[in-house]
């Protein structure tokens, strides 16, 4: 049986006159379909013939004589495809001659058979014309080409050039009759189509065609119960191109150009720096008898080295066997029931790794069973399963979520705690919209709703820019190679159309992309409303305000906002609100009202550990850094000094030293010095002193801690 994975293909291209508008556009398909065979299919082999020629250059003419075959000439025997195979296709050009098509299929049929002969290759043959060419055949002479199709199982593709046209001529629908009619006997092994059409396949460059393999062959263990199965990885990400360091000498010289990347070879070597006097190095002594303490590089050799874990800021030597042990592998391969969770427990958000499609194994009909009653039952109780997966012996074991649809069950993977990113989202806007703004918001997606039928951002349809754009210079610089002047040519706007609004789609949307931004105005935020050395306070501040001043680069925020209260029930959200509000001065009220709401929580805290504690705690920490944004540190000073009285020496003075081990820790609860803001009057030294130590902490992480998270950071790499 042929792979068809190795491919033989014979190319006829119609040069005759009346190919003069169209002969362009079929040099670019051609180019385009050898492009991907040179970049994917090195092993493919590619001939390209003429018809319409005014010279006669083919084996079938030389066999049967003149008369026979005529005006058909062979550019490029069946070879291997390579650069010359480009260059053929190139040095292709009209000429006023006139061929027969019929002639054309069997010189391109018999091209691709003897090449062919026993070696296992698909067979194809693509025939690009107008179809003014003469078809002269009889039914008996059709039957015979059609058999021979069929005998060979060669698949034949002609793409008609101006087929479209509103008028054909009599010769044009001679010659289609012709080919429908070899089509029906052929069956599917026969195409006819448009060269417009063919192009657009053509002119995507696709990656190397890979069999689909199972990911995973194994039995799904439920309890003491196996279901075989296998998997499919449904997506796989592509890689970039790689380029190979070669020589360039090696390009200029034939022999060496054959094989230039064996022309460089590859060399690593690990090297440590050493004293030049020690570890046996000769060492000579300078004029006063002292050695030198120079640092030499050494080699390290392959036997002598090993990994290494930093273990704070010692290194831990990690064998190569015990490096095994690290990966905490399965010994043998396992796919292994958790147990079922609710679908809503299950964001998509949280899926890690590439989905696998689950089927029961091929081979088992009542694997196959189960696996479909599995599925049904997962899908009528809104359920997903999860389980232990690893896809081979050694690897180390992953949680997956097994999520049921129609014809299998996608396999994905869910993250440990240590992949999760927890995310500070900045205060959210209190308001919700308006009825107004949602029907605005309605009417723009439905506006911008991509159409299903012909949807031009489906991901299978839309092809990575980058490999695009690399397989367009790659191939540019082949043809034209650099220096002289040659720069590359700019992006086909094929590569960037995918990624470009459609303007004719936002153009019909326009007047709801209107209405949406009007219904929902937004502006430039006021930067921290703080004073620029002027030191206005009050009136002066909001006078500010309503002139409009702008701070650059501040985040877009709704223009006004209804919350006038500092709500005990979301305090952080609401001072935030109150704080950020542009139609009227809030910040004093909202931090007078944050500091009786710290009050409160602490009055019924127990501990900094319970509820109003840890609250009451986070709630000193944005008033803190809402007094020195907006420059209002009096309040929060003040708040201190309170606190510290009453809690200090009190029975609830444990809630004084958690708050004090807080600064300690760089949470930042310390007083507000002038370093921080001009409108403090509270010194270093005095901030210091409030603490009763004699190393003050301030805002920022002590050195200790700085210097222990750091070790942190490193703790886990190797080296």
């Amino acid at each position: 049986m042929a792979d068809p994975l190795k491919e033989a293909l014979f190319v006829v291209l119609d040069v005759s006159a009346s190919m003069q508008h169209h002969l362009e556009e079929a040099k670019e398909a051609v180019q385009m379909l050898v492009n991907q065979k040179i970049l994917f299919h090195k092993q493919d082999a590619v001939g390209i013939a003429v018809m319409g020629s005014l010279t006669t250059r083919n084996t079938l003419n030389e066999e049967h004589g003149a008369g026979n075959y005529e005006q058909l000439s062979v550019v490029q025997v069946m070879a291997p495809v390579s650069f010359q195979t480009v260059s053929a296709v190139n040095d292709v050009c009209i000429a006023d001659g006139r061929a027969d098509l019929i002639d054309a299929m069997c010189l391109a049929m018999d091209a691709v058979i003897k090449f062919v002969g026993t070696r296992k290759f698909s067979k194809r043959v693509l025939l690009i014309s107008d179809c003014n060419s003469p078809a002269d055949v009889n039914g008996v002479q059709l039957d015979e080409i059609a058999n021979q199709l069929k005998a060979s199982s060669m698949v034949f593709s002609v793409l008609g050039v101006g087929l479209d046209a509103p008028h054909r001529t009599p010769q044009q629908e001679h010659t289609l009759a012709v080919l429908n009619a070899l089509e029906e006997k052929v069956g599917d092994n026969f195409a006819l189509m448009s060269l417009a059409r063919a192009s657009d396949l053509l002119r995507a460059l696709k990656k190397r065609s890979v069999r689909p393999s199972t990911a995973f062959r194994g039995s799904l263990k439920i309890g003491e119960a196996h279901l075989p199965v296998w998997s499919w990885r449904k997506v796989c990400k592509t890689a970039a191109v790689q380029m190979k360091a070669v020589s360039k000498a090696a390009l200029d010289d034939e022999e060496a150009s054959k094989q230039p990347d064996k022309t460089v070879a590859v060399e690593r070597r690990a090297y440590v720096l050493a004293r030049a006097d020690g570890d046996g190095v000769a060492a000579d002594a300078d004029e006063g008898g002292v050695l030198s303490t120079e640092l030499i590089e050494r080699e390290v050799k392959p036997e002598d080295r090993i990994n290494a874990y930093r273990y704070g800021r010692d290194l831990v030597p990690v064998s190569s066997m015990e490096e095994e042990e690290l990966k905490f592998g399965v010994k043998e391969k396992c796919l292994e029931l958790l147990g079922f969770v609710p679908q809503t427990d299950v964001p998509r958000h949280v899926f890690m790794s590439a989905p696998e499609a689950v089927v029961g194994d091929p081979e088992k009909p009542d694997a196959h069973r189960a696996m479909q009653a599995l599925i049904a039952a997962l899908e009528e109780e809104q359920s997903v399963g999860i389980a232990r997966y690893a896809p081979r012996a050694a690897a180390p074991p992953r949680l997956v979520c097994l999520w049921p649809a129609r014809k299998c069950l996608w396999l994905v993977g869910l993250p440990f705690a240590e992949e999760h990113r927890a995310i500070d989202w900045p205060p959210p806007a209190t308001p919700r919209p308006t009825a107004e703004q949602l029907d605005a918001a309605g009417a723009l997606v439905d506006a911008l709703t991509l159409p299903r039928d012909g949807e031009p951002l489906r991901p299978k349809d839309v092809h990575n820019p980058r490999l695009q754009r690399t397989y367009q210079c790659i191939q540019h610089r082949a043809l034209a190679p650099s220096g002289g002047g040659n720069a590359l040519p700019p992006p086909s706007a094929r590569i960037a159309l995918p990624f470009v609004p459609d303007p004719a789609l936002f153009g019909r949307a326009a007047p709801e992309i209107r209405r949406f931004g009007e219904a929902c105005v937004v502006s430039e935020a006021v930067e921290g409303r703080k004073r620029g050395g002027g030191g206005e306070r009050g009136e002066a501040k909001r006078l500010r305000a309503e002139e409009g001043d702008v701070g650059v680069g501040a985040p877009l925020q709704l223009q006004s906002s209804s919350v006038v209260q500092v709500d005990s029930g979301k305090p952080v959200d609401t001072f935030w609100t109150m704080l950020n509000d542009e139609t009227q001065d809030l910040v004093a009220k909202a931090i007078a009202e944050m500091s009786d709401v710290i009050r409160n929580l602490l009055k019924r805290a127990e501990s900094a550990a319970d509820q109003f504690g840890m609250k009451a705690f986070a709630c000193l920490r944005e008033l803190r850094t809402g007094s020195v944004h907006y420059e209002e540190p009096e309040a929060y000073n003040a708040l201190l000094h309170e606190l510290k009285s009453e809690y200090d020496e009190s029975a609830k003075s444990h809630l004084w030293h958690a708050l004090k081990e807080d600064v300690v820790g760089g949470k930042g609860h310390g007083l507000i010095t002038r370093d921080e803001t001009e409108e403090s009057e509270v010194s270093v030294e005095e901030a210091k002193a409030f603490w009763g130590r004699t190393s003050a902490p301030t805002q920022d992480m002590p050195a200790e801690a700085e210097e222990q998270e750091e070790e942190e950071d490193e703790y886990g790499d190797l080296v």
